[in-house]
């Protein structure tokens, strides 16, 4: 059983056509301690965002395309898989996403951003960091190179 599966079985998320608040904030809190990078949605049948664990202010779509879910659902295309980033107006994200079904219906779709923003801020602090330690060693290289240049002049 794939563990978007388990937690949709374990969590009842939407009772009675209404969001269970209560549910999704233990479900919200656990899955950000084991993977703080994630970021968790819940979504209505149509794919409108209808809780998040976002702060204030940073959702920026109302709405999630439901047809790389549906991709993703059915098996049909290959990984990873990009879906709307409800953070980014343009742009998408890894994800998966499991539906949630009461009584045989569908009642709305868990929605998981795998590399959020704090995966996209660290991953830039390494890349910048990264490209400032390959700066330090080429201008050391450099100033080596001169330098063993020189003294090759020097001696003739």
């Amino acid at each position: 059983m794939a563990w978007r599966t388990h937690i949709v079985e374990q969590y009842e998320l939407i009772r009675a056509d209404t969001v269970a608040e209560d549910a999704l904030a233990d479900l919200f809190g656990l899955l950000m301690v084991i993977n703080p990078s994630i970021e968790v949605y819940l979504l209505d049948p149509e794919g409108r965002i209808l809780a998040d664990a976002a702060p204030e202010g940073r959702i920026r779509r109302e709405r999630i395309s439901l047809v790389p879910v549906q991709q993703l659902l059915q098996g049909s295309t290959r990984f990873p898989i990009f879906g709307d980033d409800p953070r980014d107006p343009l742009g998408s994200k890894v994800f998966s996403a499991a539906r949630i079904l009461s009584e045989g219906r569908l009642q709305g779709y868990l929605y998981v951003v795998l590399g959020g923003e704090a995966y996209d801020s660290a991953a830039a602090m390494l890349a910048s960091s990264y490209i400032v330690r390959l700066s330090a060693w080429l201008g050391a290289g450099i100033l080596v190179l001169t330098l063993l240049a020189a003294g090759f002049l020097f001696r003739r």
